[in-house]
């Protein structure tokens, strides 16, 4: 596994930025277990959906109070059948959206819409996305270029913090 954690500059000392960010390393440690490799590595083969994928993650998620493909996030909007994989409220009006992602992720843009569902996301500002660490010759290390790209300054995204996990090799 890998992480990267990227967040507004002006964010970064926030008690629940800091707080998130504890939350990815918690996760990064957690999904490195060798038990947790060796799923992933059965999982992540050509053609595997998401959602197995995410059955590899779901026991760490769903011990820190993560709900899997919460439901009416995005009823207020044009698109109410948004979900994310996962999501937990932090308070505040605040939460965090997990996105488990396989080989669409740069082919079809989803870190794009996975960024956009937390930026219009009225309970949710911060992203943990998880994508493999090679999908057709890319991966990880783009999909942290491209969310890194979305914090320049001056971009008004409402969306405090992303944590991009890769996992496979």
């Amino acid at each position: 596994m890998q992480l990267e954690f990227i967040c507004r500059a002006q964010d970064e000392d926030l008690p629940v930025v800091r707080g998130v960010s504890q939350l990815a390393r918690d996760f990064m440690e957690a999904w490195s277990d060798e038990r947790i490799a060796a799923a992933v590595e059965r999982a992540h083969v050509h053609g595997a959906q998401s959602d197995a994928m995410s059955a590899v993650f779901a026991a760490a998620l769903h011990e820190r109070g993560f709900t899997s493909e919460k439901r009416g996030l995005f009823a207020a909007y044009d698109v109410p059948g948004l979900r994310p994989d996962w999501y937990l409220p932090l308070g505040d009006g605040d939460g965090v959206i997990v996105e488990v992602e396989r080989g669409g992720v740069l082919t079809n843009n989803r870190d794009l819409l996975d960024f956009y569902k937390c930026h219009i996301c009225r309970e949710a500002n911060h992203l943990f996305l998880i994508a493999p660490i090679r999908v057709h010759g890319r991966g990880w290390s783009s999909v942290v270029k491209r969310m890194r790209s979305l914090f320049t300054e001056g971009i008004a995204a409402n969306v405090t913090s992303v944590a991009v996990f890769g996992y496979g090799t």
